[in-house]
């Protein structure tokens, strides 16, 4: 015990003075009790300071001989709880025994301390005498603080999560965030707060999560639940549990997520699924009938081509024996012009016909390729004579220069020919008089064999090349007001034998400026040319 300079019986820092209070108690064991206690200790006269023991000085003072003469012990209080203190007396004969009161003190540097403090009546030192006892609770008070500034942060995620929480507590609700107020049509908390949390799930889930409910806490796993809102409205949503406690579940807190819109998206996914089932299904079976009633008209036409063609040989034949007057004088020249209208007429149906009959093989692939080596040059040649006299007719000039008489490819011969004669045929039908049908051919770099045919006729309009290669079309669509004849089956029998040899055809054109037509052959099918390559293996 450190005592301050002066008298014993007028210093109140000096132990000695103790004893002019109370000679019945011995100062040493006095100042033992205070001086072993792990609380600040403090003894008042009135508002007055008469002592503090060690420890006290040692927290608040920092140094255990500052003193404390004429100190009252509102001075070692934060300013704020300063002026609740002035009358000691009264406040300690207003607090029941060890009856403590929160409080803060401050130290001679400022520095604030959390204390729970206690007031003693003390009349065995003297009258108006008090001890006052003061237990350091900084840490609790910091902990206690963090906790609730750690609540305060979970309670604002949760308060801005778009998920519905709430809490209950045996089966009762004690908490339901805003978003949850929300997904229950509701307008406040008072709304749910002390009402079952069984009240807001539907009839057909109750039972089964009543009697499960331990399970469910245990296992954690989210549920799909339906909840009755308080407009009679129905949600889905996916729930999960957990246990705020160990008391068996009592506690527990609930998370609900609202899938309503994916429950109800995946509904309409499943109805369009089954919709688009069905109507693949139905557009495979109108596919199969229309690929049934395809087959049909194929052999039709077939059969209808081979059954017009004996008769029309017959008309073709025997009109040339009697134009040409084989057998003796028909008597007049009308007769004559006659049998030459029905031979030429003959013939163009008995092209046609023909025709009809290579597009419905084959459609019904019913096509025979019967390959051999084919002299492309020689090819080139006959077409071009079986076409001179129609082109000479037009007045249409027929260009040809072969970069090589020895090009060879392995080919069905008379497909080819058919190929280059529906070409040149073609060019020169829609080629103006004096307009010029070039054809030629030529290997290119891949070893590939292309034959070119192009003329300066009337040309097509962009948007109808790939109409023009199916079968009966036409560039002019009126068949009573358009300026050319034919059945529009030369380009697609071109096209249908081109893929027959594992080629391609290639259109290019402009409307009132031409066409050329391409037909690559595969390099597999190139046998030789005249520049001298070697043929390939």
């Amino acid at each position: 015990m450190v005592a301050e300079r002066g008298s014993a019986s007028n210093n109140p820092n000096n132990p000695n003075y103790l004893s002019s209070w109370n000679s019945g108690i011995h100062e040493m064991d006095l100042a033992r009790i205070f001086e072993l206690s792990s609380d600040m200790v403090f003894l008042c006269e009135g508002d007055r300071v008469v002592f503090m023991n060690s420890f006290g000085r040692r927290v608040l003072l920092g140094n255990e001989g500052n003193p404390i003469s004429g100190r009252s012990f509102s001075d070692f209080l934060a300013p704020d709880y300063a002026p609740i203190f002035e009358n000691l007396s009264g406040l300690a004969s207003g607090l029941g025994d060890a009856e403590s009161i929160p409080l803060k003190l401050q130290t001679s540097e400022g520095v604030l301390i959390s204390a729970d403090v206690s007031f003693f009546e003390a009349e065995d030192f003297g009258p108006g005498m008090l001890v006052i006892t003061a237990h350091d609770i900084t840490d609790r008070v910091r902990l206690t603080e963090g906790i609730q500034r750690s609540e305060a942060r979970y309670r604002m995620l949760i308060e801005q999560s778009q998920n519905m929480f709430c809490i209950c507590d045996d089966g009762v609700l004690n908490y339901v965030n805003s978003a949850g107020i929300k997904l229950m049509r509701g307008e406040n908390e008072k709304q749910f707060i002390g009402t079952s949390f069984f009240k807001i799930i539907h009839d057909d889930f109750v039972e089964i999560i009543k009697e499960n409910l331990g399970d469910i806490l245990a296992d954690q796993e989210p549920l799909l639940v339906k909840l009755v809102c308080l407009d009679g409205s129905i949600r889905d949503v996916r729930m999960n549990f957990n246990k705020l406690d160990e008391s068996d579940g009592r506690k527990f807190m609930i998370e609900a997520q609202d899938v309503t819109l994916q429950n109800q998206a995946a509904v309409d996914l499943y109805r369009s699924n089954l919709i688009l089932k069905t109507r693949v299904e139905e557009l495979f079976k109108a596919k199969e009938r229309a690929e049934s009633s395809d087959r049909v008209k194929s052999h039709f036409l077939a059969n209808m081509s081979h059954e017009l063609r004996t008769p029309l040989n017959a008309i073709v034949g025997f009109s040339d024996l009697m134009r040409s007057q084989t057998f003796g004088d028909l008597g007049s020249e009308k007769y004559v012009e006659y049998a030459k209208h029905i031979h030429q007429s003959g013939a163009h149906l008995l092209r046609i016909i023909s025709n009809i009959l290579e597009i419905s093989n084959s459609e019904t692939g019913d096509q025979i390729v019967d390959e051999t080596s084919v002299n492309l040059n020689n090819a080139v040649e006959s077409c071009l004579e079986i076409t001179r006299d129609r082109a000479k007719q037009k007045n249409v000039q027929m260009i040809y220069s072969p970069t090589s008489k020895n090009t060879a490819i392995r080919a069905d011969s008379a497909k080819l020919r058919q190929i280059l004669l529906n070409l040149l045929s073609n060019a020169i039908k829609f080629t103006e008089p004096k307009g010029t049908v070039t054809i030629e051919y030529d290997t290119n770099e891949d070893n590939q064999i292309l034959v070119r045919v192009t003329d300066t006729g009337i040309g097509i309009e962009q948007e109808n090349i790939s109409q023009i290669l199916s079968p009966f079309a036409q560039v002019e669509y009126d068949s009573l007001t358009r300026s050319y004849e034919g059945a529009g089956l030369g380009l697609s029998i071109v096209k249908s034998f081109v893929e027959l040899h594992g080629g391609q055809l290639k259109i290019e054109s402009e409307s009132g400026k031409g066409t050329q037509v391409t037909v690559f052959f595969p390099a597999e099918r190139t046998i030789g040319n005249g520049g001298g390559k070697n043929p390939p293996a």
